[in-house]
């Protein structure tokens, strides 16, 4: 019983390291943050610190992990709304939208630049994880969506994720978006514009309404300056 006890324990505290990590490292970036520090933000000794984490570099890859386990816990979840009520397949999508939009707004752009440069192992690893469960539940969704009329037959569904991931991927970038005069979220609403307006059938647009007119409502609270690619 006290073991079990000491084990759980031991989860809860290595998870309030992990959640003060992710505040630091989001905030301030990976290098800037020494374990001494974070040790001292948690009101633990820096020993205690590596009791539960042998490493600053491990600590970062639980930080990651959590962040990719959220963002497809959120997915899960908005998938299986879709599941019992297909028709609103739009709001659910807009809402698993914008929950990912905050969890990827804990890590800021310099957080980003920083691990890219250090730690260039561990972003790339990060980023296949969230791209294999992106095109895993847009495949699912895609294929609600043509089951209830919503896209277009002729539509490929590969074209259709690539011409859209890319889009994301590179256009709301801080270098790319220098060059134009729209905000992230402006410039993220025109993608969602272009690549769908030519997916949907009349139907699908009638409800995508509705997604033009939430998208804009999202905001630079969660958009601009935050956005994550």
């Amino acid at each position: 019983m006290s073991t079990e006890l000491n084990d759980e324990n031991l989860e809860i505290m290595k998870q309030r390291i992990i959640d003060k990590a992710t505040e630091l490292f989001g905030r301030y970036g990976y290098s800037a943050i020494k374990t001494d520090q974070l040790a001292s933000e948690l009101g633990m000794s820096k020993r205690t610190l590596y009791q539960h984490f042998h490493s600053k570099k491990a600590i970062l890859e639980e930080v990651m992990k959590s962040i990719s386990e959220k963002t497809e816990q959120n997915m899960i979840s908005s998938f299986n709304k879709i599941k019992k009520d297909k028709e609103n397949i739009i709001e659910y999508l807009i809402d698993a939208f914008e929950n990912n939009i905050k969890i990827s707004s804990i890590l800021s752009e310099h957080f980003f630049i920083d691990i890219r440069k250090n730690m260039p192992q561990i972003l790339e690893s990060f980023v296949h994880t969230r791209e294999e469960n992106l095109r895993r539940n847009f495949d699912k969704i895609f294929e609600i969506g043509l089951e209830l009329g919503f896209f277009k037959e002729n539509i490929n569904k590969d074209i259709l994720y690539l011409i859209h991931f890319y889009a994301m991927k590179y256009i709301l970038n801080p270098k790319v978006l220098s060059h134009l005069s729209l905000s992230i979220s402006e410039a993220l609403r025109q993608i969602h514009i272009i690549t769908m307006s030519g997916a949907l059938t009349q139907k699908g647009i009638e409800r995508f309404g509705m997604i033009d007119e939430k998208l804009n409502q999202i905001g630079p609270c969660y958009i601009d300056n935050n956005y994550v690619t």
